[in-house]
């Protein structure tokens, strides 16, 4: 069902090869509305508030402070955050949301001493958003002996395993996409876009 959202109107695709700025976000916004895309688009993004929420939830009660009056607090006052409905609403990035879950998440698991586990976790936060990085170097700084290779292993098979499969159905651009980050690429791609004031990531 998720595919077939907007599908009724062609994409404007000749408008995305513009100059400017303006031109590319028009098109689209008026793609947006006369497809009937937004609702339904918005309705999926806030599935990354599950995770956000499940990552909140490990990290307070790994902390001591869950299964109180402190955890619906903590998510009430998350929730309603701008810097998590703007990725909803305004800015859309719904990404943010999950690498900031799996962060947490990954977190706990340390906490726990699950490292593995943790590693898992990470890749799949750094899978959804390359700035979970920072809490991912931190841990394996953490992490001592066996358990920093654990968590380093357990993070790399994660990634490899999802992003061997998309780079090969996608020619290598996934690969890229993970290594560099969708803006990193959009940066310095065939298919950039420049506005006069510099480049538009």
């Amino acid at each position: 069902v998720g595919l077939r959202i907007g599908h009724s109107v062609p994409y404007p695709v000749a408008a995305t090869g513009s100059n400017h700025c303006s031109l590319v976000y028009d098109a689209a916004y008026r793609w947006a509305i006369r497809s009937g895309g937004v609702t339904p688009t918005r309705f999926i993004s806030f599935i990354g508030w599950i995770p956000l929420a499940a990552g909140v939830i490990t990290t307070l009660r790994t902390s001591g402070r869950g299964r109180r009056i402190a955890e619906p607090t903590t998510l009430i006052i998350v929730a309603i955050l701008p810097q998590v409905t703007s990725c909803v609403t305004y800015v859309f990035h719904p990404e943010y949301l999950f690498a900031t879950g799996f962060a947490l998440m990954s977190v706990a698991a340390a906490r726990r001493g699950r490292w593995e586990w943790s590693g898992v976790l990470m890749g799949v936060a750094v899978l959804s958003q390359q700035f979970a990085l920072l809490v991912g170097v931190v841990l394996f700084v953490v992490a001592l002996g066996h358990s920093r290779w654990r968590y380093s292993v357990a993070a790399l098979v994660t990634v490899v395993l999802v992003t061997v499969p998309l780079a090969f159905v996608t020619s290598g651009r996934a690969l890229r996409d993970v290594v560099f980050g969708l803006r990193w690429v959009a940066l310095l791609g065939p298919r950039s876009f420049y506005s006069k004031g510099g480049s538009l990531i």
